[in-house]
């Protein structure tokens, strides 16, 4: 199967500036064969590094399909450096870094009231706040009415007329931030018609940045609307209602619709009212409309008229909210009047479930006469209450604001936020410790240093004499990193006993809150924490490993790990090696064969001799009984700390047996493998050397030759005993030596010999 290669991953520029609020979109072209599967973005901002996919808010794309980041509404916090990453079966490929400078600032548009009902004729001013960055400039808003096809169409007054809407704003300095503004902005429409219902939205930018305020519905009502016949129809048409044989019923608003092909015009609305003798009675109201603050008496002013002969029975209201018709007698709960004697209706404290349509009803024997609907309007209620962003990222240690804003009319009496994590929901208020801010003039929270406990869910929560309103939830992220590790002591190599420091340098944010080391040796690990036995150092002030004592046992390789809120990450590895110990012992042949009253040297040496070697001494195996040999020992030579081997001046046939070598420091014992010395009548020596093996060679092929035709030659054997003792007497007295503790390990298999 053949790869072409990572991923080739693109973008076209490395440097945006836009301002905040508007749409952008950072362009990735990506090339790759074998195709890509996956894509992802990374940002860095102030150190912090942060994944975005496809399923992070805010953003749409860095899909595999459309790679290009989309960032739906720009805020400072998006500023920083951005990397285009693309994914295949061989690898991952990322792109050049693209710096992107998001200018002007954050612009916050609100709007104290979202939701307007106004009847047709009145006038209306919608509001919103804009809070912005005095440094930027001024701010400019323009108000924008949105139809059925959501298209925002400019409100201006040459176009709707200066008579019908006027604009108009004044400022405010924050006392909670200094460098920003808040402005207020009004939409004055006057007489109303039902070409302004629909809803509306402010828009604020200054010479960089844009703010969009939520919408604001405004809902046009009206009394009975009865569409007027023409009876001429010309440019100058006058339209004619006729109301043949009126009654009470007939009462009521009317307006006059016309249309030709570029719509409908309306007419202002006619109040007519119907009175004389009828059979039903006959329900006059004082207003049409009323409005009153949450909380408050409100009272509908009504009149009954009925005829003596049929005088009125019952008196009781309806009310409409939000298509839900409820029946109010005098017998309801809450309320004065509806009764005969006091048809108007006084409501004790209202609320904001009060508002609706509002009509009267009076009956008689006849039938019920009912009174021209009424609109009222509940000003005020529990407070409205705004958080800037829906979400907040900040490194561990620093300090974040979460901005609530709060429109409450009745004005607020307390401010809190409450935190949501795991679960398990937190107050915080002013009193909380290491936050700033929550109060009724500043109602932002402000948490001076960040930690992981500070992640999870806020709500900023306002109340006022009617109540208590929420903000929607606004997420909290803590980013940090791993603790950074590093050994700063070069390769160890210590004698035994010694005390070793080895150096380790931990850093992190967060701080670490614990350290320990791992040994490890033949595979096998160890974990060293402050008190173990021994040792020194290991806190987070002092990272270091101090080994009070090295031993055989301290050998092997050493990290140092730290763990923080983040999680855990250790140190490559150093190799502490300890020189010394208990003493290495070796005998360098392991069998031995010599002959009776020959010299035999088995041979002894001693390494890692440190400390010191203080006695040498032999132990010598023969069936089970073990004697031990000293330098001292009859009949022995060496075995001493200067000279460990074991010398046998002449072997005899009752020294074949096991022979060990050990050797003795301040540490311990330590011993060789047992050799094996085997004594025989019929061996003459033991030789060193290939080349004295061959001479031996000779030697013994004439010694048996001599041996063999003893008895047939004497004279001929004398002549070669002869041979062979002058040949021997010539041999070097070192020769001789040799030939005494030659290991026959291999001679011996030449020859035949068992060993």
């Amino acid at each position: 199967m053949h790869f072409t290669g990572l991923p080739n991953v693109t973008i076209p520029n490395l440097n945006y500036s836009i301002g905040s609020g508007r749409h952008f979109e950072l362009e990735c072209i990506i090339a790759s064969t074998p195709n890509h599967y996956d894509v992802y973005w990374q940002k860095l901002s102030n150190g912090t590094i942060s994944n975005i996919t496809s399923s992070s808010a805010g953003f749409d794309g860095a899909t595999v399909t459309s790679p290009s980041l989309n960032i739906s509404h720009i805020s400072t916090d998006d500023a920083g450096q951005y990397t285009c990453f693309a994914v295949n079966i061989v690898g991952t490929g990322s792109s050049q870094i693209t710096t992107l400078t998001v200018l002007g600032g954050d612009i916050l548009v609100n709007s104290s009231k979202t939701n307007y009902t106004e009847v047709y004729g009145s006038q209306v001013t919608l509001h919103c706040s804009v809070i912005s960055e005095t440094n930027f400039g001024p701010v400019r808003v323009t108000w924008f009415k949105v139809n059925d096809s959501d298209i925002r169409i400019p409100v201006q007054p040459p176009y709707y007329g200066y008579n019908h809407v006027t604009l108009r704003n004044h400022s405010v300095t924050i006392p909670e931030n200094d460098g920003f503004k808040m402005d207020h902005f009004f939409l004055e429409i006057r007489s109303v018609s039902f070409k302004d219902d629909g809803p509306y939205i402010c828009s604020a930018t200054n010479q960089f940045s844009l703010g969009w305020s939520p919408y604001i519905d405004l809902q046009i009502i009206g009394g009975v609307t009865t569409t007027w016949h023409q009876e001429e129809k010309h440019s100058e048409s006058v339209a004619l209602l006729d109301l043949d044989n009126a009654s009470s019923s007939d009462t009521g608003q009317y307006i006059c619709h016309a249309e030709n092909i570029l719509g409908t015009g309306k007419s202002k609305p006619v109040n007519v009212t119907i009175y004389g003798d009828q059979s039903h009675p006959s329900v006059n109201i004082k207003s049409n409309q009323y409005v009153v603050n949450y909380g408050s008496s409100l009272t509908i002013t009504s009149s009954v008229r009925a005829t003596e002969v049929n005088p009125v029975s019952d008196i009781y209201w309806q009310y409409n909210n939000n298509g839900v018709i409820t029946k109010i007698s005098k017998e309801t709960d809450g309320i004065n009047g509806s009764t005969i004697e006091i048809p108007s209706l006084t409501i004790l404290n209202v609320t904001s479930s009060e508002s609706g349509t509002y009509t009267c009803y009076a009956t008689n024997d006849i039938e019920t006469g009912q009174s021209r609907p009424i609109n009222v309007i509940i000003t005020g209620g529990v407070p409205k209450v705004f958080v800037r962003k829906t979400n907040y990222t900040v490194g561990y240690g620093e300090n974040v604001t979460m901005f609530c804003n709060i429109t409450s009319d009745p004005i607020v009496t307390n401010v809190y936020w409450e935190k949501e994590f795991n679960g398990t929901n937190i107050v915080i208020n002013n009193l909380t410790t290491g936050i700033q801010g929550i109060s009724v003039d500043a109602p932002s929270i402000t948490i001076v240093t960040t930690t992981t406990s500070d992640m999870g869910n806020y709500r900023c929560i306002a109340t006022n004499d009617v109540g208590t309103g929420c903000s929607e939830t606004t997420r909290l992220e803590v980013i940090g990193e791993l603790p950074s590790i590093s050994i700063t002591t070069s390769l160890l190599s210590v004698n035994y006993g010694e005390k070793v420091h080895i150096l380790c340098a931990v850093n992190g944010n967060p701080p670490p809150t614990q350290v320990y080391w791992e040994k490890e040796f033949n595979d096998i690990k160890k974990v060293i924490h402050n008190g173990t036995i021994g040792t020194e150092g290991i806190t987070v002030a002092n990272p270091s490993l101090i080994l009070l004592h090295a031993t055989d046992s301290d050998k092997g390789f050493y990290k140092c790990s730290a763990v923080n809120e983040f999680g855990r990450d250790s140190s490559s590895s150093i190799e502490l090696n300890v020189v010394g110990g208990r003493p290495e012992v070796d005998v360098p042949s392991l069998t031995h064969l010599t002959g009776i009253c020959y010299s035999i040297t088995l041979t002894c040496s001693i390494r890692n001799a440190f400390p010191a070697v203080s006695k040498v001494y032999w132990e010598r195996s023969i069936r089970g009984t073990i004697t031990r040999l000293s330098s001292v020992s009859i009949g022995i030579m060496g075995v001493t700390v200067d000279n460990p081997s074991l010398i046998i001046p002449s072997a005899m046939e009752s020294m074949t047996g096991e022979y060990t070598c050990f050797a003795v420091n301040s540490v311990g014992t330590g011993s060789s493998f047992p050799a094996t010395l085997t004594v025989k009548a019929e061996v003459t020596s033991e030789n060193d050397s290939d080349d004295q093996d061959d001479e031996e060679d000779n030697t013994d092929t004439l010694v048996n030759g001599i041996i063999a035709g003893v008895s047939a030659l004497a004279g001929i054997g004398s002549v070669v005993v002869g041979y062979w003792a002058y040949t021997h007497s010539k041999m070097s007295e070192t020769q001789k030596n040799e030939m005494k503790t030659k290991d026959y390990s291999e001679k011996g298999r030449d020859k035949g010999y068992v060993i």
